[in-house]
């Protein structure tokens, strides 16, 4: 994620840089740091949700940020085009989205963690109800593979 925002930054920052030529190179070189920034922005898209919130309610989650991805995109160039307006140039404000790109890039990778996992035994704890069974026989599988003549069972004692 932060890589993202800083290859974002990097290429706002140079793309609105007052009295800046775009010859051939630059722009090349800005297109390949915008590319660069926008496969980071999907990738972490798709991939950060789950890893951060779990798998459970991702469908609400990615329809959250999809929402304030299309509210951003609706609302950018109006203040994009204010700014214009007021600066009668675009310097001011692509180096305002530079700044913030990179400070979110710095932020995002100073204090984001990724989170790490439990242990799938302490995770799951099975309970059953109270004296009334004394064992639970369940098959551990429902077909025997090809090299196995017989399923085992595991027995599930209650709790006392």
């Amino acid at each position: 994620m932060a890589v993202g925002f800083f290859f974002g930054g990097v290429s706002m920052l140079a793309f609105g840089w007052p009295g800046m030529r775009l010859t051939p190179a630059w722009t090349m070189a800005i297109a390949i740091g915008w590319g660069l920034s926008m496969g980071f922005g999907k990738a972490t898209f798709a991939v950060c949700p789950a890893m951060f919130y779990g798998r459970r309610h991702l469908g609400s989650i990615q329809g959250l940020l999809q929402t304030t991805n299309v509210a951003s995109t609706a609302i950018g160039p109006l203040i994009i085009g204010v700014a214009h307006d007021a600066c009668h140039r675009y310097s001011p404000i692509l180096l305002s989205i530079a700044a913030i790109n990179i400070f979110i890039g710095a932020l995002g990778a100073l204090l984001l963690r990724t989170p790490q996992r439990r242990d799938a035994a302490r995770a799951v704890s099975l309970e059953l109800p109270s004296t009334e069974h004394t064992g639970l026989q369940l098959p551990a599988n429902d077909a025997p593979g090809p090299d196995s003549t017989s399923s085992t069972a595991v027995t599930i004692q209650p709790r006392t």
